[in-house]
């Protein structure tokens, strides 16, 4: 008996890192990317393998959302066309993953996926330190990639050439050479905005599924505070967003929580806006404030413009443009038509991820994972705040980054799911 548990923990564990890969790592994203298909294809044999030991039910909700991504695919490539296997891959790779890291012991899902994400996050911190201090030490020593991002300059008149960054170590923290500028804390991603995906829902657990997890107070402690420096290392805007309302709302939320704790709550937060201020005051142009919220938010004549930054208005240009295709083809154009939209009116194909999602398959399925998402949530038992702060959390990612089901964003809902069938499992 002890064999065989500790046997699912290690595969557990295993699935629960595979699944934080997916979740757009610089392995996946620029390794292992044009395999896609093939990853699918193994991820559905090992569903063959699980379902025929009974561990998945083929009515699992999940599933039958599965089948409705891949019916909806095939009927944009029927009437459309621009669209295949390696979309619906993108969709379905992700919920598989977090399917069978959950089903592995529903039990200890949760607990495990902190540790796993803390022992990343202390590791992330490290190779952030060491790229500030000692850079030349991923030159020599960690596994290198070519990113998709770099620096283009003008070799005459009419022509430019882009000189791509390079990227070094994939499997517990990267390192981006980005030629002498200074990098952020991307653990193992290809962008802060992606890990700070993974560490908002690391809090969010923390705070609000506290009963959930086998940790003691003291280490939850511990981790929530780690958790808020690593997120603060990664100096993402829509990260620093995260914070705030998920701090804000579980300290709206915990009212039968002691005095003591709520205001420590409080007080963490103070000092982190304190912090913040004091960056500011000394670096000034260089500090986080500066970098990742003023810049963002505020024009060179400090009027207020959510398109103040080139990103900024890339995101907001994808958005606006996406709801004008599903006004014109309710029932999506695909990716390739949508591609070439957004390329010809100058957003290219940045962020909007949802409403991309839309107007690609049409507003029937993006209904239908809307009510996918959220539906979980109805009777679950959380607070309302609680399921504010999710709420908050999904439209901060899925609208200011490139996938609707990132792994770390679906794992919430999708674990609500099974934890209710768990529960009437165990009263029949």
């Amino acid at each position: 008996m002890v064999l065989s548990i500790r046997k699912s923990a290690l595969w557990q564990y295993v699935f629960i890192y595979i699944a934080l890969i997916f979740n757009q790592s610089n392995l996946y994203w620029h390794i292992l990317y044009r395999e896609r298909l093939t990853i699918l294809f193994l991820l559905f044999i090992l569903f063959i393998f699980k379902f025929s030991r009974e561990a998945i039910r083929v009515t699992d909700i999940n599933i039958v959302f599965l089948i409705a991504l891949f019916l909806a695919v095939i009927f944009i490539r029927l009437t459309q066309g621009g669209i295949g296997l390696e979309t619906f891959a993108d969709y379905a790779i992700p919920i598989l993953a977090i399917i069978f890291a959950i089903k592995e012991d529903q039990r200890m899902f949760l607990t495990r996926l902190v540790k796993v994400c803390m022992f990343l996050a202390v590791a992330s911190l490290m190779g952030y330190m060491i790229g500030i201090v000692a850079p030349s030490l991923f030159r020599n020593f960690f596994l290198s990639f070519k990113t998709g991002w770099g620096v283009s300059t003008w070799t005459s008149a009419v022509d430019y050439a882009t000189r791509y960054y390079t990227g070094y170590g994939v499997f517990l923290f990267s390192w981006i050479d980005r030629m002498g500028l200074p990098n952020r804390n991307i653990g193992f991603y290809t962008e802060p905005g992606v890990y700070q995906i993974v560490l908002n829902t690391v809090l969010f657990i923390l705070l609000f599924l506290r009963k959930h997890l086998e940790l003691s107070d003291k280490k939850v402690r511990k981790y929530v505070i780690l958790t808020i420096i690593t997120l603060i290392s990664c100096q993402s805007t829509s990260g620093l967003l995260g914070i705030l309302v998920i701090i804000i709302c579980s300290v709206l939320t915990n009212q039968k929580e002691t005095e003591k704790q709520r205001y420590r709550m409080i007080i963490l937060l103070l000092i982190g806006i304190a912090l913040l201020i004091a960056d500011y005051n000394i670096r000034i142009e260089d500090s986080i404030l500066s970098k990742v919220v003023l810049k963002k938010l505020f024009s060179d004549n400090m009027d207020f413009s959510l398109s103040a930054s080139s990103s900024g208005a890339a995101r907001i240009g994808t958005i606006f443009v996406c709801l004008q295709a599903m006004f014109q083809h309710p029932f999506g154009m695909g990716t390739t038509a949508l591609s070439t939209l957004l390329t010809s009116v100058s957003t290219d194909y940045v962020a909007g991820a949802l409403l991309s999602f839309g107007a690609s398959l049409g507003v029937i399925p993006l209904a239908i994972t809307l009510l996918w998402v959220f539906a979980p949530f109805k009777k679950s038992g959380l607070p309302k705040w609680a399921v504010i702060a999710y709420i908050f959390m999904y439209f901060n990612v899925t609208l200011s980054q490139s996938s609707a089901f990132y792994p770390m964003l679906i794992v919430i809902p999708m674990w609500l799911r099974y934890k209710k069938n768990m529960l009437l499992d165990n009263e029949v």
